[in-house]
């Protein structure tokens, strides 16, 4: 069978996907005469033939080798035991992964790149013109990945206004495909930095905010160093990654202004991160000017006195690498930290201390680090500043004793509360129980509606019967108002 190219008028084949023209052509995926599995999907059947052959010589390869491994084993053994076959299949069963993973790949590959609507795309990419960029822009909406990644790839040889476009429309609509991403990594698209910035919102998929995070280092615009530590937050495994990728974005920008900014951040990951960046700019002409005027270490020696341990640690990191060695010898990562800090008795620390509690406010146990610091100081700033944190941290002592005391109440009158509604509830259940057969009102203990006691019993003969059958009964009703389970007894 034959199609014709509705563009040129050519005739082809109906297995062919495009015309030699470029035009893209519906011919098997339409052809119903010959339904084809590759076609309906592709996807699976290349799947499953690569992993076919992948287990094939997996369990080939991995058989001869617990086979050899066995019958060496038995010639140097004086004969045959148990411990020997574990160890041969143990042997073939550790060789068998990596063989099978191997021939997947390989297989895999072969089958994509064997692919005749591959083979097309492949001819399309080395053209320039309009029409085979037009057939390339329809490949890229293919339902089959490889496919259109295929043609991702040679739309990026041919980049203007009309591809970039396409390639950001892709991301988009694919909701940021990692493979999409690498792409966009290598061309350095700054139109991607809105549509990556959006896709960083993934919350425990790491592979997708760092694949996003490489690419927005890669581009270097500075709109992405804001998104990159929210993305980083308290996750421990994107650390490095964001740490390499914001270097980036500072080296392009030929600027450090931004980051210290961010050295107050409450996540400690992010003051941790702004810490190491602040000592990678000794060889950088743009931190010169901030060197000289002491912005840098001054920053450096605020983050030396933070609660967290890897925050101080990687200050004092910094510190060294701009060439003042003396705080790796001091911050080990423990409480000592600030008694150690304070018996340097540094000026410029005592500065950067009493500017920091100044507008800052701090909790009962960095008041008393704090203060730990201060005390090895003689001068009257640092006297003023520790008699200031003392009354501070009286008045913070004095709030928390009034606060559990507070709570001590609440929970007493709680409990008393409880303990009289309960005594309530007993004596009009008792009282519910004591009341005679013929009459009466019964009240709920809980909203106090009155129920006639006559009309109760007659509505419970009539739903148990058989309850009335002993001598003496006891159950219990739903009150309406309030649905509170009421008890009711008689003879």
């Amino acid at each position: 069978m034959t199609i014709t190219c509705p563009k040129c008028g050519k005739t082809n084949e109906d297995t062919a996907y495009f015309c030699s023209c470029g035009h893209p052509l519906k011919s098997r995926q339409n052809n119903t005469a010959k339904p084809d599995q590759k076609d309906i999907d592709k996807d699976k059947y290349v799947r499953e033939q690569a992993s076919n052959s992948a287990v094939m010589a997996g369990l080939i390869i991995g058989l001869l080798v617990a086979f050899g491994l066995g019958a060496f084993l038995f010639s140097i053994a004086e004969g045959f035991n148990i411990f020997i076959l574990l160890v041969a299949l143990l042997a073939g069963a550790i060789i068998y992964l990596p063989v099978f993973f191997i021939v997947l790949f390989f297989t895999q590959k072969s089958i994509i790149q064997s692919d005749p609507q591959i083979q097309e795309i492949k001819m399309l990419e080395k053209r320039n013109d309009k029409d085979a960029i037009e057939s390339l822009i329809g490949a890229l909406h293919d339902k089959n990945e490889y496919v259109w990644y295929r043609a991702l790839k040679a739309l990026s040889l041919h980049l203007n206004d009309t591809t970039i476009k396409e390639i950001i429309d892709k991301l988009v609509h694919t909701q940021g495909n990692w493979r999409i991403v690498n792409v966009i990594e290598k061309l350095k698209l700054k139109e991607a930095v809105q549509p990556l910035i959006k896709f960083m919102d993934y919350p425990g998929k790491n592979t997708i905010i760092a694949s996003n995070i490489c690419a927005l280092g890669e581009i270097g615009d500075i709109a992405a160093f804001q998104p990159v530590l929210k993305a980083l937050g308290e996750n421990e495994s994107l650390y490095q990654c964001a740490s390499n990728n914001i270097k980036k974005i500072v080296t392009k920008n030929q600027t450090n202004d931004f980051l210290f900014d961010a050295r107050t951040d409450k996540n400690h990951l992010n003051r941790r991160l702004i810490a190491e960046l602040l000592g990678d700019f000794k060889d950088q002409k743009a931190a010169q000017n901030q060197l000289v005027d002491n912005q840098v270490p001054d920053t450096l020696m605020e983050l030396l006195l933070d609660k967290h341990n890897d925050v101080r640690k990687e200050a004092a990191k910094s510190l060294r690498k701009l060439g003042d060695t003396r705080w790796i010898k001091i911050i080990k990562g423990d409480y000592g930290d600030f008694k150690r800090l304070g018996a340097t008795k540094d000026k410029n620390l005592l500065k950067v201390l009493l500017a920091k509690l100044a507008i800052k406010p701090f909790d009962n146990v960095n008041i008393e680090r704090m203060i730990e610091v201060l005390e090895p100081y003689s001068e009257k700033e640092a006297k003023d500043e520790i008699i200031r944190l003392e009354k501070e941290l009286d008045r913070l002592e004095k709030q928390e004793t009034e606060r559990l005391k507070c709570l001590e109440e609440a929970e007493r009158k709680k409990h008393e509360e409880e303990a009289e509604r309960a005594k309530h509830e007993k004596e009009v259940a008792s009282k519910n129980r004591q009341m005679s057969h013929s009459g009466g009102t019964i009240a709920c203990p809980n909203c106090q509606t009155r129920y006639n006691r006559e009309v109760v019993i007659d509505l419970l003969r009539q739903q148990s019967p058989e309850m009335f059958y002993f001598g003496e009964w006891s159950t219990t009703f739903y009150c309406k108002n309030c649905r509170y389970q009421i008890p009711i007894s008689g003879k």
